[in-house]
């Protein structure tokens, strides 16, 4: 080893104080998010390729969700509660969170109320009084999504963190 040989480590200092425990939930924040949205579009293209009614409109309500505590992310198709924009307004102009029906599907509605007894079971109510009104099928398009992107998930992921690492050490001259 050359004893002449000296090395300035003050802007490595400077990396590794950025990097305080808040710095690093950031920096994974922001490589979930980015990963997450590659996920979210991938979910928007497989409701668009659905038979769904207005699916291309519904888009808009698959979301992203990155966790704030815990590290990960969620895509999901169940839309906010307080957002008009993530429901659906019907032929009868009834807002409705269809999306949220799509993905598992709905088991067969009835029509009418229970006669009886309290306790009694469905089967033993009158057959005049309900009326079959449907089901909407499975749809599945997240968990479509979900065996497309599981494979090379965990790459993309790895990615992500190594740019976001990579951008703060270029911000402090250290790449």
């Amino acid at each position: 080893m050359d004893p002449n040989l000296s090395y300035d480590d003050r802007r490595l200092r400077r990396l590794f104080a950025e990097f305080e425990p808040k710095q690093r939930r950031k920096v994974f924040r922001d490589a979930f998010r980015r990963t997450g949205n590659k996920v979210r579009k991938v979910a928007r293209r497989n409701l668009r390729g659905t038979k769904l009614h207005n699916a291309a409109k519904m888009t808009r309500n698959v979301r992203l969700v990155v966790f704030k505590r815990d590290a990960g992310f969620r895509v999901t198709a169940a839309g906010l509660k307080f957002k008009r924009n993530t429901m659906h307004r019907n032929r009868r102009g009834k807002e409705r969170p269809v999306l949220q029906w799509a993905e598992p599907g709905t088991s067969p509605r009835y029509s009418g109320k229970q006669r009886g007894r309290p306790g009694r079971r469905r089967s033993e109510t009158l057959p005049s009084s309900r009326r079959y009104r449907g089901r909407m099928p499975r749809y599945g398009f997240i968990e479509k999504t979900r065996m497309q992107v599981e494979g090379t998930i965990g790459a993309e992921l790895q990615k992500e963190i190594n740019l976001q690492v990579d951008a703060i050490a270029r911000k402090y001259g250290c790449s």
